[in-house]
């Protein structure tokens, strides 16, 4: 099975609307994989577990979108798209703690590997300004752990040259700083 061209029809299918047969389409290559070895196209099984997560979140099944994205980060453990769309399966069921660690994971990926060497869906100007101004404060607001979060963001900070890192360190001393005038 040629599973790039099968993939490539899906996706066609998809963007033509025709939902059913497109998602009908992955789900045969995705058990083929699953039942062929996914080391026999690990690069298409990479594009695959995201959109097959991104259709099951749509359709609000976030245990099904849970477990393609942790099929593919057991794979990767640092593709950007699984990363993202792990922060906003855990956002959808208000897994704030868990969200913020994702959050952190997905930051760093970004600045740890030559981006334009593939082509992620979720790296982009808009994907981060929605993690920066909507996701880190729903997360870090509704987190349990405040004190902990935020000293272990800025020791993160401290020890590594990542610009996303930095501005989260420096956005949550903000978020803290708010906070601790309107407790006054």
């Amino acid at each position: 099975m040629d599973y790039r061209a099968n993939f490539e029809t899906a996706q066609t299918y998809l963007e033509a609307g025709l939902k059913d047969k497109g998602v009908e389409s992955l789900c045969k290559i995705y058990n083929s994989l699953r039942n062929e070895g996914i080391n026999k196209d690990r690069e298409t099984f990479l594009k695959l577990t995201p959109l097959m997560a991104k259709l099951a979140m749509e359709n609000g099944k976030v245990t099904e979108a849970a477990r393609f994205i942790d099929e593919g980060l057991s794979i990767d453990h640092y593709d950007c798209d699984l990363l993202f769309l792990s922060v906003m399966n855990l956002w959808d069921q208000g897994r704030h703690d868990e969200m913020f660690a994702a959050l952190v994971s997905y930051l760093i990926s970004i600045s740890m590997q030559d981006i334009s060497l593939k082509k992620y869906r979720y790296v982009n100007d808009l994907s981060i300004n929605k993690v920066f101004n909507m996701l880190v404060p729903s997360a870090y607001g509704n987190s349990v752990a405040h004190e902990e979060t935020s000293h272990i963001v800025k020791e993160l900070a401290a020890k590594m040259d990542n610009p996303y890192i930095t501005r989260l360190a420096n956005m949550l001393e903000e978020i803290d700083q708010r906070r601790a005038m309107e407790t006054r």
